[in-house]
């Protein structure tokens, strides 16, 4: 089309919208565990009541630092919800980076993943941090292979830590709070979004500004190109980084923006991962970048055929 309507919303709308028209609709598939649109609604209420009562405000920056895991997920659009801006941040920077673009954006709170809980805390004493959201990646895992997490292989990846004074565990903050809790203020298209920080690699890490707006005219462009979507019925492998300000538009929002499924995939070097995904679940969207693509052309699983990636109908490379 050579004109788009954008609706006058916050982002957050459409997640609210498939809670409405797909309750029961995968919003995210971690190896095989499902969180439905209706309960990414919810969770996503109680954090930003939980973010409300901790003293958070309209415009206050709130920092990620997180995989592709649906916990990245329910803390975006709850920290959205709470009138709050997102600071997504690579996981894998050095204390250094992590203070330089947690201090230049005012981050107080931190959602984090607890394998990396500990170079959150080396860099918490020249930061301004007061609290840290730690959540294990065992609390999204299905029922089977949360037994599976046993005690040593948490401790191994990281993931076993004690959680130090003024600092909460995720599944706590969900079970304290309900979706009523959720604060009532008023979120428009013209408010902060983001503040997604480039990669510095021609200078100093420098942070730029989305609005609403900006992000859901990102996401209905994208939709405008692809004359087959079926709305309700695609599902994107998420094998992108979300921290990434691309995998965050080309494939969350994206994927809310169209009421798609995610697969969640938290490292994408893993081809076997990526692959069994593909084969499972049979992905229709597969945001991703050139190399990404040739490896698993490339891929003697899939040359000999034990997988297909036939279900991709479209990709989305940047």
């Amino acid at each position: 089309p050579r004109t788009i309507e954008y609706p006058a919303v916050p982002l957050f709308y459409f997640l609210e919208e498939n809670a409405r028209k797909f309750p029961d609709k995968p919003c995210t598939i971690f190896k095989g565990a499902i969180v439905t649109f209706r309960e990414m609604n919810e969770i996503t209420d109680r954090v930003a009541g939980a973010l409300a009562k901790m003293g958070i405000k309209k415009g206050d920056r709130v920092g990620l630092f997180m995989p592709n895991t649906p916990q990245f997920v329910m803390s975006y659009f709850g920290i959205l919800k709470a009138g709050g801006v997102v600071v997504a941040t690579n996981p894998l920077y050095t204390p250094p980076e992590i203070e330089h673009q947690v201090n230049d954006a005012g981050i107080e709170v931190m959602f984090v993943m607890s394998n990396f809980y500990k170079i959150i805390k080396t860099a918490q004493p020249k930061t301004k941090i007061k609290t840290l959201i730690v959540s294990n990646i065992k609390e999204t895992l299905p029922p089977a292979l949360r037994v599976l997490f046993t005690l040593a292989k948490e401790k191994k990846g990281g993931f076993r830590v004690s959680l130090e004074p003024g600092d909460i565990w995720f599944q706590d903050l969900l079970a304290k709070y309900k979706p009523e809790d959720r604060p009532a203020i008023k979120v428009g298209p013209d408010d902060t979004a983001i503040f997604q920080y480039s990669g510095g690699t021609t200078g100093i890490s420098k942070g730029a500004i989305a609005l609403h707006r900006n992000l859901i005219a990102n996401g209905l462009q994208m939709q405008s190109w692809m004359t087959n979507l079926d709305p309700g019925n695609e599902i994107v492998l998420m094998a992108i980084p979300l921290f990434h300000v691309y995998g965050m538009v080309a494939g969350m929002l994206f994927a809310m923006l169209t009421g798609s499924s995610m697969v969640m995939v938290p490292n994408p070097r893993d081809l076997h991962d990526v692959l069994g995904n593909i084969q499972k679940y049979h992905p229709t969207i597969f945001p991703g970048v050139p190399t990404l693509y040739n490896a698993l052309n490339n891929h003697p699983d899939v040359k000999s055929g034990k997988y297909s990636l036939s279900s991709v109908k479209a990709c989305i490379s940047g």
